[in-house]
């Protein structure tokens, strides 16, 4: 908030340009309300969206995660496949993109029916820990 109480905001999406405004208070663009992060030990926060077979050994997966305590950028995701991180003798894989939503194919060595544990890893150096934003059962051929 600027001293003579108008607010600069910054607007963007994954398709458009970058912009920032400047709004004062009498403007007709004022906002009726205003989105607060909650308070976060600095952990990124997401959800695993969706999960589903892609032909012969393949998974296609779709996620999105942010983490509110680094700007944007790339964020890493760790897969663990027919078991939970660490799971001795469980496939694993991990990936990173530009943005807080991803869509991922990958080829397994795991056949039929099992489940998949999709984590958002905590950039390193900063607060926080490594997150599981979801599971999903999936059968690969």
């Amino acid at each position: 908030m600027h001293k003579d109480g108008s607010i600069a905001i910054s607007e963007d999406h994954l398709g458009g340009t970058f912009m920032w405004r400047t709004l004062s208070r009498s403007s007709k663009s004022w906002p009726s309300g205003f989105i607060r992060f909650p308070k976060s030990d600095g952990s990124p926060s997401g959800s695993m969206l969706w999960a589903t077979p892609d032909g012969p050994g393949r998974i296609r997966l779709s996620g999105t995660a942010g983490e509110w305590d680094v700007p944007a950028g790339p964020r890493g995701y760790e897969v663990w496949v027919g078991a939970p991180r660490g799971t001795a003798g469980a496939e694993s894989f991990t990936f990173s993109t530009s943005f807080f939503r991803f869509e991922r194919i990958k080829t397994l060595s795991t056949r039929g029916t099992t489940t998949l544990y999709v984590y958002a890893l905590n950039t390193p150096g900063t607060r926080g820990s490594d997150t599981l934003i979801g599971t999903r059962s999936v059968t690969i051929g």
